[in-house]
């Protein structure tokens, strides 16, 4: 004598093993036992062999499913950090520039766009806003298409008016232009004067 066990039905019996035998409630081929208990995360549960599959494939799955999730949660906050690191870069703007002979008081004196050769020194007066933290402007000279110089400066709040010089040899006669460059370089504001002989 032996267990019998009906996988369609879950109908369980003791009786003598013959060939081709039947569950008695359906009429389905049974199997000779009962599956083992299959352990799954949390305890154990009882399965048949094909539900058993299935069950360690859910849990499975569940499992890929978390790393996919965290993989997610952590691409979004990624992301989040760099749209804010974009948009405080994006979010500087230059809103007052001038080509000056001097600054008094933080403004320009004798701003304008032509300027005599004999004028020996120059300054690039800009206001600065939209910074969310301290960061840096760069202030690059060109006489034609050359680099002159650059000067790197300081933004410390939200305003912020700041000044770079260069002296103007007497022979630089001809187009300049300053361009002013954010924090990762990309252009802000380009500020073009003349110099004449």
């Amino acid at each position: 004598m032996s267990t019998r066990y009906c996988p369609k039905c879950s109908n369980e019996w003791f009786g003598i093993m013959r060939k081709g035998n039947r569950c008695p409630v359906c009429g389905s081929p049974t199997q000779r036992s009962r599956p083992q208990e299959v352990p799954v995360e949390e305890g154990m549960i009882r399965l048949s062999e094909t539900s058993a599959k299935i069950g360690v494939k859910e849990v499975r799955s569940m499992k890929s499913y978390s790393s996919i999730v965290v993989a997610l949660v952590i691409a979004v906050c990624l992301f989040q950090t760099s749209m804010i690191q974009a948009q405080e870069a994006v979010s500087l703007e230059v809103t007052d520039t001038a080509i000056c002979e001097d600054v008094v008081d933080r403004a320009p004196v004798n701003a304008g766009t032509t300027f005599n050769a004999s004028v020996g020194k120059l300054y690039c007066f800009t206001r600065i806003t939209g910074a969310l933290e301290p960061t840096t402007v760069t202030h690059v000279w060109y006489f034609g298409e050359m680099q002159r110089t650059g000067v790197a400066l300081a933004v410390g709040s939200a305003s912020w008016r700041t000044k770079s010089s260069k002296i103007i040899q007497a022979h630089e006669w001809g187009p300049w232009h300053v361009d002013v460059l954010g924090p990762d370089g990309e252009l802000l504001s380009t500020i073009p004067f003349e110099i004449k002989p």
